[in-house]
């Protein structure tokens, strides 16, 4: 699926801190220190000793359920985390105003109209240490007063910014915070975020936040070079005993609950990730997770949490050694009872990733001349790289390695991808698929992803001139179909079970598992599609409709009844519109919707 469709964040409901729930992770992060990989033994695996979540109740038939995780975003209504400076926007600093140039012509006669207001320096030009703190503010900017008229501080012209909790509508908890840092120097408030004066003190800021759509916006107004600002953590006062142990949103947990996998895609910025050795991985000290994503110390405490088998998606470009030491922390640190799904980066196969064009290069670097093509070139490659790397994550659970689930992805309605990667014919002598470690065949068998196409535009616009703005031809497309005259024969439910059984004719004669890495509807315009805004209000509505949740039900009975393994959802809360509607749910504080009480039916939690 597309990811450049990013899961913008969506107004959230005011939080209520569920205290039965706080006690949920009491495990604190466990960081891999210095020279552990060569202590950790192949053949031991401690148990966490994070309490869990009570189990998901048993799946019937051979199907079970889990989830993808919406991308950490200040934006996010997911609001994973009770530090809020995690999903924080990377540091940001206004330039100078570019004087005008003497000689340029008027915007009447053809010369470039200049905009008064600063532009952003990004966090890639900023004096930045290993895990993302601002070293030092930079020069040719006046710092200004942190200060305005009145009792309480103002932003006045920071040096650096972040910004926390924005876009929300103000459905985030209020009331007290408190800003906790190490270093010296000047923090300074706008938004939603007050400072009491009164009430802080070096190193311990209390803010009193009144929540709105703006957010918190929070700046360096001065900082010392040689004991910089750093460690700089937003939490609720009333987390403050509790949230190193206990880092994520109590509400955010019940909401996964239900499901017994996580895939941790989005979560690990696996489409266009830049890691490669181990030293360039995130950690639980990096200043903000938004950009590099999420460590794996935290995705494993939660996997603990919530007694859920992790799905990870190893970077394209990582080392050997960058992907052995990951294992090795799993392994380590996992509940045993867990299994773990291990992917080699997403969708190497759509050429809109850098991953593909990334295993492209070394493809034909591998087979420089003609003798096949080049599609199958990249597809080779690709399922090398997957045997490879399933294959270290074997060698590191040894004698535990059912644990681990080889998964080799492939495309819904592209059956031939499914069978190059399957043939690994990279290979002289082709084995079976166990032999190199793989277990399942992973697809996105969505519904409906042409109807947002541009080919059928015109046809969809009709549509919401209707007197119900199209949702009666929608669905009926998407169960009987006919509505359009390039849609596939039988509507969008229907193009999904022939991929479905097509798929799963291709796993059993390979003798793996057929699983759905991501799948639902994929209501979404695309490219131009989105600018036109009757048509975006269609598809969310669509999402919102009662028989969503009835295409739902039909949808994963579908999957049930092919026989197939592990459905996981995409996505699990995430903001609807013109980028798509993917979220089950649209903010965490949201207990019910057509596609997740869906869900919820479907693994016996409703």
């Amino acid at each position: 699926m597309s990811k450049l469709l990013q899961t913008y964040g969506f107004p959230i409901a005011g939080l209520a801190i569920l205290g039965a729930v706080w006690g949920l992770t009491q495990q604190k992060f466990a960081p891999l220190q210095a020279g552990e990989q060569k202590t950790v033994s192949a053949q031991t695996s401690e148990a966490p000793t994070t309490p869990t979540l009570a189990a998901a109740p048993s799946q019937t038939q051979s199907a079970q359920w889990g989830t993808n995780l919406a991308s950490v975003r200040d934006w996010s209504p997911a609001v994973p985390f009770v530090d809020a400076f995690k999903s924080s926007r990377p540091w940001t600093a206004p330039k100078v105003k570019t004087p005008k140039i003497e000689g340029t012509p008027p915007a009447s006669q053809g010369g470039k109209k200049r905009r008064s207001e600063e532009s952003l320096t990004s966090a890639a030009s900023l004096d930045l240490d290993a895990q993302g703190w601002v070293r030092s503010l930079p020069s040719g900017f006046p710092q200004g007063n942190p200060r305005g008229k009145g009792k309480n501080p103002r932003f006045q012209r920071p040096q650096v910014s972040a910004l926390l909790l924005s876009g929300l509508q103000g459905r985030y908890p209020g009331g007290k915070y408190l800003v906790l840092y190490d270093g010296e120097g000047t923090l300074v408030y706008q938004g939603d975020a007050v400072k009491l004066d009164t009430e802080s003190q070096p190193g311990r800021d209390v803010l009193l936040v009144t929540p709105s759509n703006r957010g918190i916006t929070l700046g360096i107004a001065a900082t010392n070079p040689a004991n910089y600002l750093r460690n700089i953590r937003v939490i609720p006062a009333g987390a403050e005993k509790t949230y190193q142990s206990q880092p994520f949103n109590p509400e955010y947990l019940q909401r996964l609950k239900p499901f017994t996998a996580l895939r941790f895609m989005d979560w690990m910025e696996t489409n266009y990730s830049e890691q490669v050795s181990w030293q360039d991985r995130p950690t639980p000290q990096s200043a903000t997770w938004m950009k590099k994503g999420v460590p794996v110390e935290v995705m494993v405490q939660l996997a603990n949490a919530l007694g859920a088998d992790p799905w990870f998606c190893m970077p394209h470009q990582a080392t050997d050694d960058y992907v052995r030491n990951f294992a090795l922390y799993v392994k380590k640190r996992l509940n045993p009872n867990l299994k773990v799904y291990v992917e080699y980066s997403n969708e190497v196969w759509n050429g809109q990733f850098a991953q593909q064009k990334w295993v492209k290069a070394q493809a034909l670097k591998t087979w420089p001349g003609a003798d096949k093509p080049e599609g199958q070139k990249i597809m080779d490659k690709f399922s090398q790289r997957t045997v490879q790397v399933i294959g270290i994550w074997d060698e590191v659970f040894s004698d535990q390695k059912s644990r681990v689930v080889g998964v080799m992805g492939a495309k819904a309605n592209g059956l031939e991808i499914g069978k190059r990667v399957l043939a690994f014919a990279w290979d002289k002598t082709p084995r079976s698929p166990q032999s190199y470690g793989v277990d399942a065949v992973a697809i996105a068998p969505y519904f409906g992803n042409y109807i947002g196409g541009p080919n059928n535009q015109k046809t969809v616009s009709a549509w919401t001139t209707q007197p119900d703005g199209g949702l009666n031809a929608l669905f009926k497309e998407l169960t009987q179909g006919g509505q359009m005259t390039k849609g596939p024969e039988g509507g969008g439910l229907q193009q999904a079970f022939k991929n479905m059984a097509a798929y799963k004719t291709l796993a059993d004669s390979k003798g793996v598992k057929l699983i759905a890495y991501e799948g639902g509807q994929h209501l979404a315009p695309v490219r131009k599609v989105n600018q036109n805004q009757a048509i975006v209000d269609l598809l969310v509505k669509a999402n919102r409709d009662p028989r969503m949740g009835q295409l739902y039900d039909q949808y994963l009975a579908e999957w049930q009844k092919t026989g197939a393994g592990l459905f996981m959802h995409f996505t699990d809360i995430s903001r609807p519109g013109k980028f798509g509607s993917w979220g089950a749910l649209t903010h965490v504080g949201e207990t019910s919707s057509p596609k997740y009480d869906a869900l919820l039916r479907v693994t016996g939690n409703r």
